[in-house]
């Protein structure tokens, strides 16, 4: 009995050790638990700061490298700062600043709105950001009250313009850009952790230069070290003074004037002493350690003789705890897809282990969600997006990756189809996204566009997933606007859009530098057969990739809306040509110039047509303005009133393209061409088609009734020209009697072999 009782106490003891053991193990475990977690939380904290002052830093630098472009076009154009603010209002208009500016070197400010281009009556020369730019230094001035408006905080960007000649003399001026200060909470993203945290960006000194709008923010406090009673000490204080000042981050406990605990993430911007402070409560934070202790303490108390399952337990919330972090970080919230973060980092180890079929990348736009977005709110755009990633992941196979990218793009990274399958997976997608979303009864324009890039063998080394997004995307914008749904990469894609970028990147400077040089086609009288015109036609003598046809840039100018100052750079040129040919004393053909139907919808165009011509005085009956068919078709309104004007300033216009798509002949009878010129399609299979010749002479015998000169173009053999001139046609342009030709050429041709040393002594006595 006694043994009994010994061996019952030993239990007991025994088990009351390992209790304490357990219990013992298991506070210790705790607290080192809980210290990881709050050294995690501090890490992940300044991470997210860190993440936040990027977004910042990169937007200044982007803006600060977009202003440093304007100020060397204004350096390299030779210009006034007043000639050139026509030129800044443009530049303003495509972009997000409020406002933007030139500035003489005594401070006057030459500035432009998004409503009017004017002269500012102010001078700013002792302005800080003035004097900065002026020692050639960019500069972001501090958050200051927008003095031109009734409400609201702009901060100013400003950087030196130099002389393009003498690019490290001193600045002829200051370019400034003012924004509004709200830009960067829309930076910022807004509030974080459900709303509980904000962000502020202050200068080192703590000084607020953008408070945030968050309901928990104090907007009174103008200096986070204006008051010691904000931190634990004077001591700490004094630390994070120390640290900011020396350009460190850091983390600090602090309670706002409302009694809020809260943590605090400081970190460099990365421009000039800005710092970002992220604030977010401690409550927040310990959340969920709070939870993950009392969890413990109670497996602790009621588990403790089972300290596997208690252990087990303990690791199954680590895990959980690790899986909801990565969830935050790397699933996006809207559609509960990956992130693009998460879809880089899979994709990259998935490429780098890939030794099955070739892969593809794929992105799909939804084109017009914008429009959702702006008409039925963001809360409608999220649900839409939520039902793409929803209708992905039901039609996707396991094998699949994909993920939301930024804003209404979405990636797929696969291997299980062939090119032909691929377009018909890129098919059965977008058709399913454009036909099966639920609308609940709204309509939305939405139409899916789908670029595709396809490894394969040759550059199965491209492990880079940037790159290979980023051809996609490339393949992507190509197929815009375009009948086919999928779009593939292929190098000669590739080449047409680095074309197509360096066109828009180098058209002003190609101006500027006279790269661009006018060709002249002659036209012949088809009864006989001397010059009687000719049509201005422009080639591109790019120096880094030698002459471009018009083919080459033509489009790219006018889809950006910059074949208006090709234009009339290819007017003055004529003009030019013309004027040194009467000084000669020569008597010239009228030349013909072409015009884009924008000029339409200018309403200073017939001014700066006429100031072009009168300039050089060259009577305007010896410019012929060629209209395209489609132009005509598509401003008939428009064009009647601008060819009064034409014909009562002396100019002659001219139809061209006539016959290239649906031509209404009622536009004859409304719009008083001085010339049709028949398009080369008419004469194409020529000699087979009989229908064609008839439409043809119908034409020229209506015209001759209208009395309407006609001019064939694209004329390259015999019997077009013989036929045409049985018909009446009035005049021949084409490769058959000569092609497009240098300016010396001409001349030759049209005034004789002796005519160029009579224009170089006209043009030495002007110069």
């Amino acid at each position: 009995m006694q043994a009994e009782k010994k061996t019952i106490l030993k239990t007991i003891l025994a088990t009351a050790l390992a209790a304490a053991l357990v219990m013992a193990l298991g506070c210790g475990y705790l607290f080192s638990v809980l210290k990881d977690q709050e050294e995690q939380s501090e890490r992940y904290l300044l991470e997210v700061a860190r993440q936040s002052a990027a977004v910042i830093e990169k937007q200044i630098e982007g803006d600060f490298n977009a202003l440093e472009a304007a100020a060397r076009a204004i350096g390299e154009s030779g210009e006034t700062f007043e000639t050139l603010l026509p030129r800044l209002f443009r530049e303003n208009l495509n972009n997000h600043f409020r406002r933007m500016a030139m500035i003489a070197p005594d401070g006057t400010v030459y500035a432009v709105s998004y409503e009017a281009v004017s002269a500012a009556e102010r001078n700013v020369r002792d302005e800080p950001f003035f004097r900065h730019a002026m020692d050639g230094e960019r500069y972001l001035d501090d958050t200051r009250s927008d003095p031109l408006a009734d409400s609201g905080y702009i901060n100013t960007y400003a950087v030196p313009i130099y002389r393009q000649a003498d690019p490290a003399g001193a600045p002829i001026g200051v370019l400034t850009a003012v924004f509004d200060n709200e830009l960067f909470r829309d930076a910022l993203g807004g509030s974080s952790f459900d709303g509980s945290g904000f962000a502020h960006i202050l200068k080192a000194d703590g000084t607020f230069l953008m408070h945030s709008a968050n309901e928990n923010a104090d907007q009174e406090i103008l200096n986070a070290f204006e008051d010691e009673a904000n931190f634990e000490s004077p001591k700490e204080m004094r630390l994070v003074q120390d640290r900011m000042a020396a350009g460190e981050s850091g983390t600090f406990a602090h309670r706002t004037p409302t009694g809020l605990e809260v943590l605090v993430t400081y970190t460099p911007v990365g421009v000039q002493d800005w710092y970002l402070f992220s604030v977010v409560p401690q409550a927040v934070v310990e959340r969920q350690a709070r939870q993950f202790t009392r969890t413990t303490v109670e497996l602790l108390l009621v588990l403790s003789l089972l300290f596997a399952s208690a252990l087990g337990f303990v690791l199954r919330v680590r895990q959980k705890s690790r899986q909801e972090a990565q969830r935050l970080a790397y699933v996006d919230p809207v559609t509960d897809l990956y992130n693009k973060n998460r879809f880089r980092m899979e994709a990259t180890r998935r490429l780098e282990r890939q030794a099955g079929p070739p892969m593809a990348v794929m992105i799909f736009n939804l084109s017009g969600f914008r429009t959702v977005n702006e008409l039925f709110g963001f809360a409608e755009g999220d649900r839409l997006l939520a039902a793409v990633g929803r209708m992905l992941q039901k039609e996707l196979g396991e094998g699949d990756l994909y993920a939301r990218g930024e804003a209404d793009n979405f990636y797929l990274l696969t291997g299980r189809y062939s090119p032909q399958g691929l377009r018909g997976l890129g098919e059965k997608l977008a058709a399913r996204l454009e036909r099966e979303i639920p609308q609940q009864g709204r309509q939305f324009v939405l139409s899916v566009h789908c670029g595709v890039y396809l490894l394969t063998a040759e550059d199965a080394k491209v492990r880079e997933i940037s790159v290979l997004l980023d051809r996609a995307k490339t393949a992507l914008d190509a197929g815009r606007g375009g009948q086919e749904r999928v779009s593939f990469y292929n190098v000669s894609l590739h080449e047409r859009e680095q074309l197509r970028r360096a066109v828009e990147a180098n058209l002003d400077a190609a101006l500027a530098a006279h790269e661009f040089v006018v060709y002249l086609q002659p036209q012949f009288s088809a009864a006989g057969g001397g010059v009687t015109g000719a049509e201005a036609l422009v080639r591109w003598d790019d120096p880094r990739r030698g002459l471009l046809s018009p083919g080459d840039f033509i489009p790219v100018l006018e889809e950006n809306g910059s074949i208006t100052e090709l234009d009339f750079y290819v007017l003055e040129e004529v003009c030019l040509f013309l004027r040194e040919w009467l000084d000669a004393g020569f008597d010239p053909v009228p030349v013909s110039v072409n015009q884009s139907r924008l000029h339409l919808y200018r309403a200073d165009y017939l001014q700066r047509l006429l100031g072009t011509v009168r300039r050089y005085g060259v009577p305007p009956r010896m410019i012929v303005l060629e209209i395209t068919e489609s132009a005509a078709l598509d401003n008939a309104g428009a064009l009647v009133e601008v060819t009064r004007e034409l014909h009562d300033a002396g100019f002659r216009v001219s139809m061209d393209d006539f016959g290239s798509g649906y031509s209404s002949l009622n536009l004859l009878d409304s719009i008083p061409f001085d010339e049709l010129k028949l398009d080369k399609r008419f004469f194409d299979d020529f000699a087979s088609r009989s229908r064609g010749r008839a439409i043809v002479a119908s034409v020229l015998s209506m015209a001759k009734e209208l009395g309407i000169s006609t001019v064939a173009e694209g004329i390259e053999r015999k019997e077009q020209l013989e036929w045409l001139r049985r018909e009446g046609c009035d005049a021949i342009q084409g490769f058959y009697l000569a092609r497009p030709m240098p300016r010396a050429a001409f001349e030759r041709l049209v005034f004789g072999a002796e005519s160029s040393d009579r224009i170089k002594r006209v043009r030495g006595s002007l110069t």
